[in-house]
């Protein structure tokens, strides 16, 4: 026997072993109830409409504990992404807020309630 006439063998025996496996695969996704898992986790990832009123009760304990804007917790609270995020504050100078952004913090020289009331109504074109 050569080597060259054993090597279709070995290849046949190779996908004869994986299709088994693959009907095993598919008997346990069957029986684990995984038929739908892509969607599942795929429904992991996509973007969620925010909760507004949630959203505003938790910007203002964050304003109120912290007296600053991080923009990394701003950003998990909206569920964007951090320059997304940055973009809110320009807004918020745009409509009147002072301060100065640093490090990823927005500290405003405003008050509390008028930083607020300002994030408030950006949440609500959110």
């Amino acid at each position: 026997m050569s080597l060259k006439n054993n090597i279709p063998d070995d290849y046949e025996d190779f996908g004869h072993k994986m299709e088994r496996m693959g009907k095993k695969i598919e008997e346990a996704i069957t029986k684990l109830d995984l038929e739908d898992l892509g969607k599942r986790i795929e429904e992991c990832f996509l973007p969620r409409e925010i909760d507004k009123e949630q959203t505003k009760k938790r910007v203002k304990g964050l304003i109120m504990t912290q007296k600053t804007l991080p923009i990394n917790n701003l950003a998990k609270m909206f569920n964007m992404s951090n320059i997304e995020t940055e973009n809110i504050i320009y807004e918020l100078v745009a409509d009147g807020i002072e301060g100065v952004l640093e490090a990823g913090v927005f500290k405003y020289s405003n008050t509390p309630d008028e930083v607020i009331s300002k994030l408030n109504d950006l949440i609500d074109k959110l």
